[in-house]
């Protein structure tokens, strides 16, 4: 019975027949009994012949226990009395305190991304990984953002030294996390990990380690194929596998881990 802003929302799914939208509400609003926020998503689920999967990647991120993993209900929509179809409603994936909950100073969160098109964005040092800046936001001083730069280009520094793993890159995250994260998108098997698209980091605060999620974008999971549309390929492939001999530094990052025979 509220008053909501809607918009038209994503990169490569805007363009199907089937509209994915974000809401803005006119104040902070609970809906099917999740946390208070202006912002929520309308996922359309154009590609998704189940129109599951999302839902299983958030089920299992709630099952393993992955901090800040969305919810998602599946409903009929309705717009201008005219039915739109099946949709799953879920949080935006933002800083809040019933999202991502973190010192919206002294923390930050990133999302790693190769659209590379929204400020402020730097690529790391190491792995060129590109970076876009989500919180801290709208600073006046640039030099407000050097200590998230610094932070994670001392990280895939570290990743990236011949030393590794026997240096202090654990000290700099947080372990379950990253492994939580990777083995979700590999059960799901999610090519967009390999980019990487739609991946986010976050650091709570200043004491804080870098942890990876919350997890997002999962119609490019589920072995799917870009030719034909078609999903459930590859089923006994493993994404981060040894030798593979694509160029994607996504791949490049992510891999390096494996590298730590613990």
């Amino acid at each position: 019975n509220g008053e909501t802003g809607i918009r038209g929302r994503g990169n490569s799914t805007w363009g199907y027949q089937k509209k994915p939208y974000r809401l803005k509400f006119n104040k902070k609003t609970s809906l099917f009994g999740y946390g208070k926020a202006k912002s929520w998503v309308l996922l359309a689920n154009y590609l998704d012949p189940t129109l599951i999967m999302n839902t299983v990647a958030f089920e299992l991120g709630q099952r393993f226990g992955l901090p800040f993993t969305n919810h998602a209900t599946h409903v009929e929509l309705f717009m201008n009395g005219k039915y739109r179809g099946s949709y799953v409603l879920t949080e935006q994936v933002q800083v809040n305190e019933y999202r991502v909950n973190i010192d919206e100073k002294k923390g930050f969160f990133v999302e790693l991304d190769t659209y590379y098109d929204e400020e402020p964005k730097f690529k790391t040092s190491t792995y060129s990984l590109p970076v876009m800046i989500k919180s801290p936001e709208d600073l006046t001083d640039p030099s407000g953002y050097d200590f998230v730069k610094n932070d994670i280009n001392v990280l895939t520094d570290a990743l990236g030294a011949a030393e590794f793993p026997n240096n202090n890159y654990l000290d700099l995250i947080d372990a379950s996390t990253f492994i939580d994260f990777m083995l979700v998108n590999e059960i799901v098997r999610n090519t967009e990990f390999q980019h990487p698209k739609s991946m986010y980091m976050y650091k709570k605060d200043e004491n804080s380690k870098i942890c990876m999620g919350p997890l997002w974008d999962f119609d490019w999971g589920f072995g799917y194929a870009g030719s034909g549309h078609k999903y459930f390929n590859s089923p006994n492939e493993m994404l981060l596998k040894p030798n593979y001999t694509g160029s994607q530094i996504g791949y490049k990052y992510f891999r390096r881990f494996f590298d730590d025979p613990a």
